[in-house]
């Protein structure tokens, strides 16, 4: 496994976000092959990609938000949190991102503290 940035690191490089995209909540982890798959896309792209392919069930893919502490539930509400900064053709609107971005992160602040509470608290799923 290896560290990426759910939000991808070129969005620094293209002018969306500063060094921000570097936050530690804004990192998840995969293996090497995924992590190259995934590239440069934002993540309900490349999430609906390997939705596509492998065809999972509805509760794995539940799985993989709670796993990887992710502020969503589904790829539908991903779609719908991106949906509010994405342009026709998948460009990006940088001013809406940086908003959108802030707002992930706080969100996934928000899960990370929750679990662990849980985990102090001695419980075990």
């Amino acid at each position: 496994k290896e560290d990426d940035h759910f939000y991808p690191h070129n969005f620094m490089e293209k002018g969306y976000v500063g060094e921000e995209i570097n936050n530690i909540l804004n990192l998840h982890f995969l293996s090497k092959d995924e992590n190259d798959s995934k590239g440069k896309k934002i993540p309900s792209e490349w999430l609906s990609e390997r939705i596509n392919e492998l065809e999972p069930h509805e509760d794995k893919i539940k799985k993989y938000f709670q796993r990887n502490l992710l502020p969503f539930k589904s790829i539908h509400e991903l779609r719908r949190f991106e949906k509010k900064f994405i342009r026709k053709k998948g460009r990006i609107w940088p001013e809406k991102f940086q908003k959108r971005y802030w707002t992930f992160l706080w969100k996934r602040y928000k899960v990370f503290i929750k679990e662990l509470d849980r985990l102090q608290n001695g419980q075990i799923r």
